[in-house]
């Protein structure tokens, strides 16, 4: 029946009633209830460096990296809304995903590094410095996921959550028991190909038991062990040109997909 569904989806895309449209990915109904057809946009944006536009390409390299990640995913019994894939599209099951970003921190980087002033001044009680990019251990936060800007046109970020408060969109437990379990597999995967992640965003539903979107560039941060050299959006952050990153992302994944090959 999937690929029954599938065929004709993707025959059929561009007359298939709309779902919704983001800012990063089109859905679509299908002729199945509860099953939709949709594609990456190649848009990128950065709220810290205001700068928002379309890269050429970003969005198969994406959806070809995110594959990856979702077989490997799969293969250690991480549900996901994902049933069928291509280059270019995805079937997947509808979900009900709360305004909230999960979100795995593993080193001192975004967020925490731009917000706190004057923290790396510094020392903490045991009279350690805090030092920009260092390694700590993972820990989750729980992001409120606002609209790129107000009502107004006041640009807007996504804001940290209290857990009681987040508790009440999504299974905080579940969610952050998860979201280690995802990253933790990521990073393994990268390691072997020589590379790391530093930390991710995670949109799941609100049981926090189904994995509901990308695991690529353009959700995570993912450096080289060796020199520390970019393989993710920090490129688009400092003002990279679009060649570089095309051909950053594409060598990632020449790289995942020559690891998958050897195994």
């Amino acid at each position: 029946m999937v690929q029954e569904l599938w065929r004709e989806s993707v025959a059929g895309y561009a007359d298939l009633p709309l779902f919704c449209v983001g800012h990063s990915k089109e859905l679509r109904h299908t002729g199945v209830p509860g099953i939709l057809i949709g594609r990456f946009l190649p848009t990128l944006y950065s709220y810290t460096s205001n700068r928002a536009g379309i890269v050429e390409g970003t969005d198969t390299l994406r959806m070809k990296i995110s594959r990856i990640f979702w077989r490997h995913l799969h293969n250690i019994s991480v549900n996901t809304c994902y049933l069928a894939s291509g280059t270019d599209l995805v079937l997947v099951s509808e979900q009900v995903i709360p305004p909230i970003e999960v979100i795995v921190k593993r080193a001192l980087v975004g967020t925490p590094a731009h917000i706190y002033d004057g923290l790396f001044k510094r020392h903490d009680r045991f009279s350690t410095p805090f030092i920009r990019g260092e390694r700590h251990p993972s820990y989750v936060r729980f992001d409120y996921r606002n609209p790129l800007t107000s009502a107004t046109g006041e640009r807007l970020r996504d804001e940290m959550l209290p857990l009681p408060l987040a508790d009440r969109l999504i299974d905080t437990k579940s969610a952050a028991e998860l979201a280690l379990k995802i990253v933790s597999t990521v990073d393994q995967t990268l390691n072997a190909v020589g590379l790391q992640v530093l930390d991710i965003c995670l949109f799941l539903d609100e049981t926090g038991t189904v994995l509901c979107g990308e695991i690529s560039p353009d959700n995570m941060r993912i450096k080289s062990l060796g020199d520390n050299g970019d393989f993710d959006k920090d490129l688009w952050r400092k003002n990279r040109p679009a060649e570089e990153i095309v051909a950053q992302w594409s060598s990632l994944l020449l790289r995942l997909e020559a690891a998958n090959a050897r195994n």
